[in-house]
C-alpha cells in the first residue's frame, strides 16, 4: 500500500492471483499474491524516499588543536598529581585513623574529667545544703569556712 493511502479508508479485493486495492471505488494498486505464510514484499515505487542527509563536514579549524597543547596539558596533570599511589592513599588513610584515634581518646578522658567535676559539684551543693546556704546565695564568692569542703 503506498505511503500515501496510510490513514485513509481503502478497500482490498483478494483475488485468486492477484489482490487489487482501491480508494473511493478507483484501483491505486494490484500485488501479485505471495505464496506461503506471513510474506511480505514491498513496492519500491510505493514508498517515500527517506530525506537527503548533508554531507558529514569536518569540525572547523577553530576547534582543532595543535598536538603541543595536548602535550602541555598531560604535563600539567603530571605536576599537580591527580593520580596518587596506592601507597600514598593507603599512608594517608592510616595517618586519618590513627588522628581519629587520638580524638576518640581525648574526648574518652574528656568525659571522665566531666563526670569527676560534676561529682565534684554534687558534693559542694550536698555541703552547702548541709549549712543551709546554696550557691546562689553568693557564698562561693567569699572564703568558706576550713574544713567544710573536706
Amino acid at each position: 500500500m503506498p505511503d500515501t493511502a496510510r490513514r485513509r479508508t481503502l478497500e482490498i479485493q483478494h483475488h485468486a492471483t492477484e489482490i487489487r486495492i482501491f480508494e473511493e471505488g478507483k484501483l491505486i494498486a494490484g500485488h501479485p499474491v505471495l505464496e506461503g505464510k506471513a510474506l511480505r514484499r514491498v513496492e519500491p515505487a510505493h514508498r517515500k524516499a527517506p530525506p537527503p542527509r548533508p554531507p558529514h563536514q569536518m569540525p572547523g579549524q577553530g576547534l582543532r588543536r595543535p598536538l603541543e597543547f595536548y602535550d602541555a596539558v598531560g604535563r600539567r596533570l603530571d605536576s599537580v598529581s591527580l593520580w596518587r599511589s596506592r601507597a600514598d592513599i593507603s599512608e594517608q588513610l592510616a595517618a586519618e585513623r590513627q588522628r581519629t584515634a587520638q580524638l576518640g581518646r581525648a574526648q574518652v578522658a574528656m568525659a571522665g574529667r566531666l563526670q569527676e567535676a560534676a561529682a565534684e559539684a554534687d558534693a559542694l551543693q550536698a555541703r552547702l545544703a548541709a549549712v543551709g546556704r546554696t550557691a546562689d546565695d553568693g557564698c562561693l564568692d567569699r572564703r568558706l569556712p576550713e574544713g567544710l569542703l573536706e
